[in-house]
């Protein structure tokens, strides 16, 4: 059975086919022109420059217009996280509309001060492999369609420039009569695929007591992408009884703040601090003096002899010139001694003779005072003592 249908209802049939069909045919051309309005996105060289521990990173990106559709506010995101989700990096570019066929370049800035970043993150960026979750963001709008947002995000995988960072157990040596030269043994790889690891490191030591700069070296390290590196910081650090020589008789602990920077990729240096004690034995421990001698030397003075021993405990030589001047009980300067040149080497037990002169008057006396000035390059040591008359 047929069934007829109205005229008029075919009519509208029609027309909805036709709207459909035209409105398909629309979406396909909105498509194919916003598909012609895609930019074209080259990305060129970064740039890079660190003043002061700044650090400032341009990168440009040219973008050109190849569609039929004014492309408006382009800019670029881009934002790094270390693998914990904490930020490092979170910049964005300059904008830009670009007409039909059109081209222009975003300049996208980064600036990170390397003093705000946490010390103990650096240490970590720069000792350990990481994985950096990035994403890069292309936003804007094709007008008088709508916004677009494009968002890439992808990983940096970040080879540590100091993996396996070993400062090794120093060697001392002795530098000259007041610094010791201590070698300080340094290693690790560069396992970064981009950076090399080229600058000064250096090593400064201030006393913490004196809160002054007692020890400073550095040495010029250079290692390439991927490479070993093997080498020696030289350390000259100042003993502590430098312009103190009062403290030549003790032995003294001494805390001192230790500041390691080395060169870093990127963040200009990394440093690390701690605090380190350092015991230092006396350069004249356990003084003894013996009991004096006279004998004939003129009408008018006796030679007096008086034995001299003690222990050289530090790390360093000491070397001088020793005088005395002899008093009687009343405080009268009865006689001076010879100048006596001492040297002794770390270690060592230092024996000698002090020989002086002394009026034939004050050689009645069994016990005499004796004024000692040692001249030192620490400064010049000055002790009164008693001393005694050698038993009959």
């Amino acid at each position: 059975m047929a069934i007829s249908i109205p005229k008029s209802l075919k009519i509208i049939s029609v027309l909805i086919a036709i709207s459909a069909i035209v409105f398909v045919a629309s979406l396909v051309a909105v498509a194919y022109t916003l598909m012609q309005s895609v930019p074209t996105v080259s990305v060129g060289s970064p740039s890079q420059n660190i003043t002061d521990g700044v650090l400032e990173v341009s990168i440009p990106v040219t973008i050109s217009n190849k569609g039929v559709l004014t492309l408006s506010d382009i800019f670029v995101t881009l934002t790094m996280k270390t693998s914990d989700g904490t930020p490092l990096l979170e910049v964005s570019s300059n904008r830009l509309t670009l007409p039909p066929g059109g081209s222009g370049t975003l300049q996208v800035r980064a600036t990170m001060n390397a003093s705000m970043v946490d010390p103990e993150l650096m240490m970590l960026i720069m000792t350990e492999d990481q994985e950096f979750p990035i994403t890069a963001s292309l936003k804007g709008s094709v007008q008088p369609f709508l916004n677009v947002i494009v968002s890439a995000n992808d990983t940096l995988k970040w080879g540590a420039p100091y993996k396996n960072l070993q400062i090794q157990e120093p060697t001392f040596e002795v530098y000259d009569v007041t610094h010791i030269l201590i070698h300080v043994p340094i290693s690790f790889k560069n396992n970064s695929t981009m950076f090399p690891v080229s600058g000064t490191g250096s090593i400064l030591v201030v006393d913490e007591e004196e809160g002054r700069e007692v020890g400073y070296g550095q040495a010029y390290i250079d290692a390439r992408p991927g490479t070993e590196y093997r080498g020696t910081i030289d350390l000259y650090l100042e003993a502590p009884w430098f312009g103190r020589p009062e403290l030549l008789t003790q032995g003294l602990v001494k805390n001192y703040t230790i500041t390691v920077r080395l060169p870093a990729p990127l963040f200009g240096e990394v440093e690390q601090t701690q605090t380190v004690p350092m015991e230092w034995g006396a350069p004249i421990e356990n003084p003894q003096l013996g009991e004096f001698s006279v004998a004939p030397y003129n009408s008018t003075h006796l030679m007096i002899s008086i034995p001299l021993t003690f222990k050289d405990a530090s790390v360093l030589p000491l070397r001088g010139t020793l005088s005395c001047i002899f008093y009687d009980v009343r405080g009268e300067e009865v006689g001076r001694s010879e100048y006596l040149g001492v040297e002794v080497q770390p270690g060592d037990t230092y024996f000698g003779t002090i020989i002086g002169y002394i009026t034939n008057a004050a050689a009645s006396q069994q016990v005499l005072n004796m004024l000692i000035r040692l001249e030192t390059p620490y400064g010049t040591l000055e002790k009164g003592v008693p001393i005694y008359a050698q038993t009959p």
